[in-house]
């Protein structure tokens, strides 16, 4: 394939992820839900290396976070949608932020950032379902309920190691 061939492509490419993200669509709420899943992990594993304890549950769940990102984005490309596959279009997507200063943390707040960066994403899973169920999209939508449902299963781990419950700013 040529340069000019190539280049069209990707500009096709760009002009139709725009264009899902103004509708929005199933495939570009799934972008975002991607890139949180990437940033997520780029934390737990920063968080896994310099927890001054819980390193091992902080690197379970990276290995989970880790292992539904491939699955997620494998069931975007089998349904023909794109996946963000560039640092710049991760950072234009998610909704986490993230770091370097956080490995500085107490360990109690790194958990209670695992927590708010699982609720944060929930909210983009659900309308991920949404949009699934509006769009008649039952492999996505049951990807979207797989992955709610596994990090329902996170929060709560964590929460438990907690000892209570991690509200969202907007829901105190």
């Amino acid at each position: 394939m040529d340069k000019e061939t190539i280049a069209t492509l990707f500009e096709k490419e760009q002009t139709k992820s725009e264009q899902d993200h103004h509708t929005p669509t199933v495939g570009a709420m799934i972008t975002h839900v991607l890139a949180n899943l990437k940033f997520q992990s780029f934390k737990l594993e920063q968080y896994g290396w310099y927890a001054s304890a819980h390193n091992e549950l902080f690197q379970s769940i990276y290995a989970a976070n880790q292992k539904s990102y491939f699955t997620v984005a494998e069931k975007m490309l089998d349904n023909g949608e794109l996946v963000p596959t560039t640092v710049a279009e991760m950072q234009d997507y998610t909704f986490l932020e993230e770091s370097g200063s956080h490995k500085y943390w107490p360990v109690d707040d790194m958990l209670k950032d695992t927590v708010l960066d699982f609720k944060k994403s929930q909210r983009f899973i659900k309308l991920a379902v949404q949009l699934a169920q509006k769009q008649a999209n039952p492999v996505l939508e049951i990807a979207m309920v797989q992955l709610l449902s596994q990090n329902q299963h996170m929060i709560y781990k964590v929460e438990q190691v907690l000892g209570y419950a991690v509200p969202l700013e907007d829901e105190d």
